[in-house]
């Protein structure tokens, strides 16, 4: 009976309430209107640019989602909504009072401002529960707060600034950023003709009467700090929120927060250069470590991939030590996560894949990715498939295109002319001296260097003859023959025919002798005496035999220049004798 009676007078409450047009009003209107939350500042006449008109149109509520009742902190102004079910369903707009006490009738009546929804929660739904056994009731936030913050240090716009429970610290500061020029743009938008400074002075600001900031100073964003109510103090990293979306470096702002961007000298800043995505001049934050300015400047939180790292600091008295890492060997917070000292450089070395390449009688020909001076030329085969059914080992080859040896050109040798010629023909060949087969079967091993390329030549079952024959060329090849069976073949040896000389196609090793047995793909030449029989060599003739005069003459020149000195000096001598 005692809980019926309490039900009849709390409708009996409704329906007065009602009778002053509360009950069944629309709950978005008694938000505060876009004027009420901005005044007529910066925000307002962005609103307006959105055809937002101050105190017609409610601001619309914009979240993240739901609010998480284990993170709201509730405070003076919060809006609830009481609901009870059953045969009438009323409902019941509550709002913390400027106290932080929030009251239902009978029901309850106890300060909230400062504690978690959750637990204001779980105390209003046992009283509501206590006092309604039978019948559904609810207890819920329907609009938070609105509340005043302060923004203090290096920003172009600092003061007081209105903010709401789900907003967030970058929120706060877009606004003492940027309000200033969303005034200039209202008066742009006013019509009148006037030029920026002009407009900067009709702005009424108390703020322009700081002096502006130095230009060897910048705003940090990575040390901020929020002063809270209660008088703790929050350090935060905003950056790590721009970069690698770590909310819990941009958090909710709460009710008289007093927020301080500081500024940092520009000398102080860490340089991260190199091959990162978002190289730059991060300022310093103190206790900064190795792993805080890679992740900001990579936008990840894995740097693992990032590779070899070079880290220079300088020193009060002029000095620089360095020192390098793998980021491969970077856990955040451990014994390789060296911490960073302000205006450390940080160089980010390139991450460079080498590649080599095989060709010919091989599955998949192609580039494939190594490990320089690691993967071997087997496992580079293995890579692309291995080899077809017609392949030739003996035929193959190794060919480096690309080596950092110098390679001497002869001109501190006494080489003549014919021997510098042929050096610098010789320099021309990249081959390298592997021997495939033995590799293929593991007797051996080479590594692979980035650039190298394996050739797998097609088996032409032919023997090449060329040099002093009747009819050089291609001979079918015939197993076990031996060098005097292709030159015959080719029309036989010419006259002055001086020796016999078979190259290996795969290593271009020789061997002497027309009884020496060939291989297929090998070349034979058959050599003979000098003779000018073409231009090319008359040339080369020519050529030579002017620089052995042009150096006789030379020498002749410096013995009789030698003999004419000596000669003076004798005659100097003579006549001081006399």
């Amino acid at each position: 009976m005692g809980n019926y009676s309490r039900l009849l007078a709390t409708v009996i409450l409704l329906v007065s309430i009602g009778s002053q047009d509360i009950v069944g009003q629309d709950l978005s209107l008694q938000r505060p209107s876009f004027s009420q939350l901005t005044g007529d500042n910066a925000l307002s006449s962005l609103g307006k640019r959105f055809g937002l008109t101050p105190g017609a149109v409610a601001l619309p509520l914009i979240l993240e989602g739901a609010v998480n009742p284990s993170e709201y902190v509730v405070g003076p102004g919060d809006q609830f909504l009481v609901s009870m079910g059953g045969m009438i369903t009323e409902q019941l707009p509550v709002i913390v009072a400027v106290d932080g006490q929030l009251t239902i009738p009978d029901i309850y009546d106890g300060i909230v401002a400062g504690r978690l929804l959750h637990d204001v929660q779980t105390e209003v739904m046992a009283a509501l529960r206590d006092n309604f056994r039978n019948v559904d009731v609810g207890f819920s936030l329907t609009a938070p707060r609105s509340f005043y913050i302060h923004v203090t240090g290096s920003v172009p716009e600092p003061g007081r600034f209105v903010a709401n429970a789900v907003s967030r610290l970058d929120d706060a500061l877009q606004l003492a950023f940027a309000r200033k020029a969303f005034d200039l743009e209202r008066l742009r938008g006013g019509g009148a003709n006037l030029d920026p400074d002009e407009f900067a002075r009709m702005i009424p600001s108390t703020t322009s009467e700081r002096p502006l900031i130095s230009q060897s100073y910048r705003p940090s964003l990575r040390a901020v700090t929020i002063t809270r109510a209660n008088g703790s103090v929050l350090s935060v990293d905003l950056m790590k929120y721009y970069s690698i979306g770590d909310v819990a470096e941009n958090p909710f702002v709460q009710d008289g927060d007093i927020v301080r961007v500081p500024p940092y000298h520009v000398m102080d800043a860490v340089n991260v250069v190199g091959d990162i995505p978002y190289p730059g001049a991060y300022p310093f934050r103190t206790g900064d470590r190795l792993s805080d300015l890679l992740e900001i400047a990579s936008g990840s939180t894995d740097i693992s991939g990032i590779g070899e790292v070079r880290v220079t600091e300088r020193h009060s008295d002029g000095t620089a030590t360095s020192f390098s890492l793998h980021t491969a060997d970077i856990q955040t917070d451990g014994p390789n996560d060296r911490s960073i000292s302000a205006g450390a450089l940080i160089n980010v070395s390139a991450m460079v894949q080498e590649t080599a390449a095989v060709y010919g009688t091989v599955e998949f020909p192609g580039t494939y990715p190594i490990k320089a001076n690691g993967t071997t030329l087997k496992e580079l085969i293995e890579m692309a498939g291995g080899l077809t059914e017609d392949a030739n080992l003996e035929a193959a080859y190794v060919e480096r295109r690309r080596s950092d040896l110098l390679k001497s050109d002869g001109r501190q040798s006494d080489l003549d002319f014919f021997g510098r010629t042929y050096l610098a023909i010789e320099r021309r060949r990249n081959r390298v001296a592997v021997d495939v087969q033995r590799n293929m079967s593991g007797e051996e091993t080479f590594l692979m260097r980035g650039g190298d390329t394996v050739i797998f030549p097609p088996g032409e079952e032919s023997v090449f003859v060329t040099g002093n024959v009747a009819q050089g060329g291609y001979v079918p090849y015939v197993e076990g023959e031996t060098a005097q069976y292709y030159i015959d073949q080719a029309g036989g040896a010419g006259p002055e025919t001086t020796g016999v000389y078979i190259f290996e196609l795969s290593t271009g090793q020789y061997r002497e002798g027309g009884g020496t047995i060939v291989k297929e793909g090998d070349t034979i030449f058959v050599n003979r005496v000098p003779i000018t029989d073409s231009p090319e060599l008359q040339s080369l003739l020519i050529t030579a035999e002017t620089s052995r005069r042009q150096i006789k003459l030379a020498t002749v020149q410096t013995v009789i220049t030698g003999i004419s000195a000596i000669a003076a000096v004798v005659t100097t001598v003579v006549a001081i004798t006399r």
